[in-house]
């Protein structure tokens, strides 16, 4: 069995002090450690909401900045932009958006008051290439319907 001791992770013995620390240095260390600990939580926080893909969708946002993060991109395929003659653009969203988000948001980012938002949700969906199982992405999408005469111009 001593062969196998020899394979467990052995831990350290902490240094124990010959005398033992006074109340007052205790309180010191305490004190010392603590605003480090602080401003390092902090600084971790500032770095997780700046990632794009971490932060919530309305957060430490201001002013026209509030749904920018909604509207991720328009997709452009070929019944799309048959539908955007009908006045029908489809756009892919944040996985978190609801209908009135996206409404919000196309009043922020284009200026127009949408009729009616519908939302599509596509389930991730397993595939095999070459006898290989992999994923398709799903992704959600809004359709969003304007008025008459209300255009949206995608360059």
């Amino acid at each position: 069995m001593a062969l196998f001791d020899s394979f467990k992770k052995r831990k350290k013995k902490e240094e124990v002090p010959l005398s033992a620390p006074t109340p007052s240095e205790k309180k010191a260390s305490a004190i010392v450690s603590s605003p480090k600990k602080t401003a390092q939580k902090s600084a971790q926080k500032k770095e997780a909401a700046l990632t794009p893909g971490s932060a919530r969708i309305d957060q430490g946002a201001k002013g026209g900045e509030r749904y920018a993060g909604i509207l991720l991109k328009p997709r452009i395929t070929e019944k799309s932009s048959l539908a955007a003659g009908e006045r029908a653009y489809t756009f892919q969203v944040h996985p978190d958006a609801t209908k009135s988000m996206v409404k919000k948001a196309i009043e922020e980012v284009y200026k127009l008051h949408p009729v009616k938002v519908n939302i599509i949700v596509s389930k991730p969906k397993k595939i095999r290439v070459r006898g290989r199982v992999g994923t398709k992405s799903g992704r959600k999408q809004a359709i969003v319907y304007l008025k008459k005469g209300d255009k949206i111009e995608f360059v």
